[in-house]
């Protein structure tokens, strides 16, 4: 495995590296069959996801968050690439180390997702974005909980970051309603044109957003047991209701039991993405969605 460090003079390179030997010996640890090719602190961190991805379009800055770390699969093994961000004074050797086990839980988790099958082009959707949704929410409260074991005294820099990001968080998803009229819009746009790629290309990026912000936040408060606190923020979001509330149960189940058979909780996730106005159907002409109204 390769270290790139593209930042700082070569004292603080050396230091990066042996920081990230720590990150190579976990992954060892795990003794998976795909290897960990590259870990690359970059100068650039869009333009080296863009790369290593073969894509023109990546953006790290999303809203009201900036991505500060990237897991990239490729047929000669993963590449892990980590945002010269995470090296300023906003952070320290907890918040990296949170996200370097964020990021290698993904890498974990590659072997135990199954082939998912596309005999049904409905199933397969709602199942990849199920499994979507449990990976971001695994690797999250996983790598919380880690720590948490390790260091039962952790940083204020560490307690504050965490802090502030699921502030952020419960923002996003609720931002003065903001995303729900913005959802509404493309809806009412849909009845109009008649696009339905048109309209799941634009909604692709919010319902990425919404979906996994929330799932970052019951990630964040299962293991630490603050959701009393939070809760009424919460759900004042018009993205969490009762179908939310049950997808939420079902990966807490799943976790508590280590179980990433998901397969059950196929229903579960049709009903979740209906709070996005769809729903999908197989026909004859192939898979088709039905936009609804919300």
């Amino acid at each position: 495995m390769d270290i790139l460090v593209e930042i700082g003079s070569e004292q603080q390179k050396e230091q990066v590296r042996k920081e990230l030997e720590l990150v190579q010996s976990v992954y060892s640890s795990f003794k998976l069959q795909i290897p960990l090719q590259k870990i690359i602190i970059p100068e650039d961190f869009d333009a080296t996801v863009n790369a290593l991805q073969d894509s023109k379009d990546y953006c790290s800055r999303r809203e009201e968050h900036i991505a500060v770390a990237k897991n990239i699969i490729k047929a000669d093994g993963i590449f892990l690439v980590f945002s010269k961000d995470l090296f300023t004074k906003l952070h320290d050797n907890f918040t990296r180390l949170q996200m370097y086990l964020h990021e290698l839980l993904h890498a974990y988790n590659v072997h135990r997702k199954p082939e998912l099958r596309k005999e049904s082009l409905c199933e397969y959707q709602y199942l990849l974005n199920l499994y979507i949704l449990f990976d971001e929410y695994y690797a999250n409260r996983k790598s919380f909980e880690i720590i948490a074991e390790l260091f039962p005294k952790t940083s204020f820099r560490y307690k504050r970051n965490n802090y502030c990001h699921l502030k952020g968080f419960i923002k996003a998803i609720n931002a003065d309603n903001v995303c729900h009229k913005n959802l509404c819009s493309k809806i009412n746009e849909f009845r109009s044109h008649g696009n339905i790629d048109t309209f799941l290309k634009s909604l692709n990026p919010l319902f990425a957003q919404i979906s996994k912000s929330i799932v970052y936040i019951y990630s964040y408060i299962d293991c630490t047991n603050k959701g009393t606190k939070f809760e009424p923020l919460i759900l004042k979001s018009k993205f969490v209701n009762e179908k939310t509330l049950k997808l939420i149960k079902f990966f807490r189940f799943k976790y508590g039991n280590n179980n990433f058979d998901l397969f059950d909780g196929k229903l579960l996730m049709e009903d979740f993405m209906k709070n996005f106005g769809m729903q999908f159907e197989d026909t004859s002409n192939g898979l088709y969605c039905h936009v609804l109204d919300i």
